[in-house]
């Protein structure tokens, strides 16, 4: 958390969350709520006016879906770096879009991952 923050001034806080690799990656939803504590200041002196009290403030939800997980990364030749990794990382499984053509089945898959 941030020490203190000044009137006008801005500050970051983050939030770290840690995946458990046993457990399958869904889309979850959490609602952030922003807590902090008050304390009027004089202006010219600088002093403490009043004792702190504490506040919170609404913040937007925050969804974690698989695109969260990964990264963009730039590949020059792409059969190349494939075969580099190996069969052992390799699974081979058929599944079935339910789209009425190619390009609409391409548009969704890059909105869900990303």
């Amino acid at each position: 958390p941030a020490e203190t923050i000044k009137y006008g001034e801005t500050g970051s806080c983050f939030t770290l969350l840690q995946r458990n690799d046993g457990v399958p990656i869904e889309t979850s939803e959490f609602t952030c709520m922003l807590h902090f504590n008050v304390v009027q200041v004089d202006p010219s002196t600088g002093e403490e006016e009043s004792d702190a009290f504490e506040e919170e403030y609404p913040l937007e939800d925050l969804e974690i879906s698989t695109a969260d997980f990964m990264a963009k990364v730039s590949v020059l030749d792409f059969r190349k770096s494939w075969e580099t990794v190996g069969n052992s990382n390799e699974v081979l499984e058929k599944y079935a879009l339910q789209f009425k053509d190619l390009e609409s089945a391409v548009s969704s898959v890059i909105n869900l991952l990303g």
